[in-house]
Order: structure tokens, then C-alpha cells, then sequence
């Protein structure tokens, strides 16, 4: 019988095993990067939408209950490690490739743009999805009353708040990943992203993927019968405009925080001075 290695893998082979992913990722015809990314969005948006139904009506202390906030959008992230998908904000770490001289400039941000829009398709099309299907109207409405209360913190963020915390966004997120590319089986996998994304989630930080669910919902539920139960002004701040220009800076926040803060120390730690196998900068 063949013996099963269940030693985890090291620091080192994790940051050569993202290298060799990032110049798999770049290289991925158009098609299947976008349809992969178009269900990244959808997987973490099915997290939201737990996350909702679990936040619409507690009344805890807060720590509980951002905890349990936690547990339901792991469910997203799991998806997109387990079942496979391609995510803008673990593709970020697509500069350890790129410091490596194993994929170009071009490469990358031909990466991210197909990701980042298969993202956004996948996002709305949930969205949608999730207002025929009358989501937003579990739990007497609350579900759609905390999806618009989101949804107005995210058109109302400060520019630097957003930058910030999409950067402390994808240090958490990027390091989950990160740990879970350590683990030789799913039960690994999942244990290793549970910290750091109930920290992610208590600390309120910014995901793009995220947020353009989150967005995308809010809007459309602008026009239903659970926006009565919200304030007018804040009701009219939930705008396209509003919430667009803040995602830039999230998603700015998002790529310093995983392609530098997790990318580049385990670059420079593992892989800076090796010769490069083919490819420029």
C-alpha cells in the first residue's frame, strides 16, 4: 500500500508551490480564468448570503456575534480553495511569479483585469439571484434591512479607511490561503483558513469580491419593500457612484496587502537570488 504523507508542507514549499501556481494562472486561456472567476464570485457572494441570515437579528455582545459572522462566510472562501475557482484577492500573490521573472508585467495584469471582472459578473448575476429569490425577505425582512445596512457603510467609507482596511483585508485573507496551501487534506485546508478568517470578518476589514456583492444586492434592494425600514438619508446614499469610487481604493488596499505584505516577505525569505527559469520582468 502507498504510505500517505501527512506532514504538512514547509514554508518554503508553500512559496515555490505559489510560484509555480502564479505562472499556471497567467498562462490560463481567457476562457476558463474568467468562467472560473465568474464562480469565485458566486462562492464568495453564497458566503455573504449566509453571513446575512446569521447577522440580521443579533443582538449580542459584539465579539459572539462577529464570530459567527465569521463562521458563515468561511463557507465562501472554502468554496473557492476546495472546489477550485479563481479569486482576485489570492491572485494577488501572482508578484511572487512576476519577482521571480517567471511571468511579465502584462501577464499579471492580464490576470488580475480577466479575474477582477469574472469576480464582478459572478457577484451580480448572485445578486440577482438573491432578490428573485426573496433572500433579502428571511427573518421578516431584517435579512434585507442588514444587506442595505452594509451596503451603506460600503458607500460611505473615507477613501483612507477603505485603502487601509483593504490592505489589513488581504493580510488575512492572503495568509488563510496561505496556510491552507500547507494542508495535504481538505479537514486541513478548512482548519487552517478558520482563524484567520474570523479575524478577517471581526475586524471589518474591506474585500473587494466581497464588497461587490455586498454592493450589487444593496442596490437592487433600493426599490423593495425592506428599504422603508431604513433611514431616507442613508437609503439615498447607497449609490453606484458612491460605492464604485470606494471599491478602487479597496481593491488598491487589496493588492498591497497580499502581492507586498504576504508575497514579499516569503519571496524574499524562500526564492530572492535564485536564477530565473525563463520569462522577464
Amino acid at each position: 500500500m502507498a504510505e500517505f504523507n501527512l506532514m504538512p508542507f514547509s514554508s518554503r514549499e508553500i512559496t515555490q508551490n505559489v510560484e509555480k501556481y502564479g505562472v499556471d494562472k497567467s498562462s490560463m486561456p481567457f476562457a476558463r480564468s474568467f468562467v472560473l472567476a465568474i464562480m469565485a464570485g458566486l462562492y464568495i457572494g453564497l458566503g455573504c448570503m449566509f453571513y446575512f441570515i446569521v447577522m440580521s437579528d443579533w443582538h449580542g455582545a459584539f465579539g459572539p456575534g462577529v464570530i459567527m459572522g465569521g463562521f458563515a462566510f468561511l463557507l465562501g472562501l472554502t468554496a473557492v480553495v476546495i472546489a477550485g475557482a479563481e479569486l482576485f484577492t489570492g491572485n494577488t500573490m501572482l508578484t511572487i511569479s512576476w519577482r521571480q521573472g517567471k511571468v511579465t508585467t502584462a501577464g499579471v495584469l492580464r490576470n488580475w483585469a480577466i479575474v477582477i471582472a469574472g469576480n464582478l459578473v459572478g457577484s451580480v448575476l448572485l445578486a440577482v439571484l438573491a432578490r428573485w429569490s426573496g433572500h433579502y425577505q428571511l427573518n421578516g425582512g431584517l435579512v434585507g434591512v442588514k444587506v442595505l445596512s452594509v451596503g451603506y457603510s460600503k458607500s460611505t467609507l473615507s477613501y483612507e479607511m477603505a485603502f487601509a482596511r483593504g490592505i489589513l483585508c488581504n493580510i488575512y485573507v492572503c495568509l488563510a490561503v496561505w496556510m491552507a496551501y500547507a494542508g495535504r487534506s481538505v479537514t486541513d485546508k478548512i482548519l487552517a483558513m478558520l482563524l484567520p478568517i474570523l479575524a478577517f470578518i471581526a475586524s471589518g476589514s474591506e474585500h473587494i469580491v466581497a464588497n461587490l456583492f455586498y454592493g450589487s444586492y444593496a442596490l437592487l434592494l433600493k426599490g423593495t419593500s425592506v428599504a422603508a425600514q431604513m433611514e431616507a438619508q442613508k437609503l439615498a446614499a447607497i449609490t453606484l457612484p458612491n460605492f464604485a469610487v470606494r471599491q478602487i481604493f479597496v481593491l488598491l488596499g487589496n493588492i498591497v496587502g497580499g502581492g507586498i505584505f504576504i508575497a514579499g516577505p516569503y519571496w524574499f525569505a524562500w526564492l530572492r537570488g535564485e536564477t530565473p527559469a525563463g520569462g522577464t520582468k
